[in-house]
């Protein structure tokens, strides 16, 4: 009897190892941009938050991001949210190998994007006949600028759009002159307009509130690892509380600068003074941002499509699981 109550409470201990197991599958794929909005998808792989052998994947711009995601090269992305329904609706920058089905499964930041143009661009009639710099020319945020820009009286043949990528090398191209205008970084703002940049309109007050920055999966590699995207949303939530406490701003530059070795101390005790308070902690998805953006993106998409059901790009119940337990 002694023999057959040890042999059980073997299997048990067994049992509850390969649960944990299961729950923690090792070597999680995560890609994100070069940028300190990303800063989260950072700290999650250093403090090993996803779990054993996590690694991350920093790309220049949105289209090696989606076309790996497609080919099922990375797990989860850190993106905006109209990526995910350009490339499943077939209007991303470039058409991948198979079609997309991706989903976000929690909310990281809103969507505040400011207009910035150089110093001697002072009214948006200004911009009429130059160049202004987005991510891609049909996602990210390109669609967002054409729409601040239409209800700040411009159309789209008055300016033209040039495709530079990631925010950090918006920053850079503005900053050098290279272009009228762009949507820089959050922390680039307060730092160009110290050095006489304008601003020139902020889509909260022209447009409302519009998703931001989402973590996604494949729909079918969710489905094979279910209790893992659990996992994946509250290793988020661990690394934006982490961000959040003042006293761990050393370690988070530290963190920051092992992934961008570029970025100077002084870049990153300014972008620590921003950037975590534009988190959410309770990493939600916002529903009607969502909506916003769709219906920006049903206006201008060169293929034009009746966008109604945001359930085709999120899935809220990883996260409604994740908050629960």
């Amino acid at each position: 009897m002694a023999a057959l109550r040890t042999i059980a409470a073997i299997w048990l201990l067994f049992g509850a190892i390969s649960s944990a197991w299961a729950q923690l599958q090792p070597g999680v794929r995560v890609v994100t941009f070069r940028g300190t909005a990303f800063w989260p998808a950072m700290v999650a792989v250093d403090k090993g938050y996803y779990g054993p052998g996590a690694t991350l994947t920093l790309v220049p711009n949105s289209v090696p991001q989606m076309v790996g995601m497609a080919k099922g090269e990375f797990d989860l992305a850190y993106t905006l949210i109209d990526n995910v329904i350009a490339y499943n609706e077939g209007q991303g920058e470039v058409k991948t190998d198979r079609p997309t089905d991706l989903v976000g499964i929690f909310g990281l930041t809103s969507n505040e994007a400011t207009l910035m143009t150089l110093p001697e661009v002072k009214a948006v009639a200004q911009l009429r006949g130059r160049t202004l710099a987005v991510d891609a020319l049909t996602t990210g945020n390109s669609y967002v600028l054409m729409e601040m820009l239409r209800r700040l009286g411009l159309a789209p043949g008055d300016y033209a759009l040039v495709s530079v990528g990631g925010a950090n090398l918006r920053d850079r191209a503005l900053e050098e002159g290279k272009h009228a205008g762009t949507i820089p970084s959050s922390p680039a703002v307060r730092r160009l307009a110290g050095m006489g940049f304008n601003v020139l309109g902020e889509s909260g007050k022209l447009i409302g509130r519009l998703e931001g920055i989402v973590g996604v999966v494949d729909r079918t590699w969710a489905a094979a690892n279910d209790s893992s995207i659990v996992d994946l949303v509250r290793g988020t939530q661990r690394a934006v509380a982490w961000l959040q406490e003042p006293a761990n701003e050393a370690e988070a530059i530290a963190i920051l600068r092992r992934f961008i070795p570029e970025t100077t101390v002084e870049s990153a005790q300014g972008a620590f003074r921003v950037v975590p308070r534009e988190l959410r902690r309770d990493l939600a998805i916002d529903l009607e941002g969502v909506r916003n953006t769709m219906e920006i993106r049903a206006r201008f998409a060169q293929l034009p499509k009746a966008l109604t059901d945001a359930g085709r790009y999120v899935e809220t119940r990883y996260h409604r699981e994740a908050m629960a337990r």
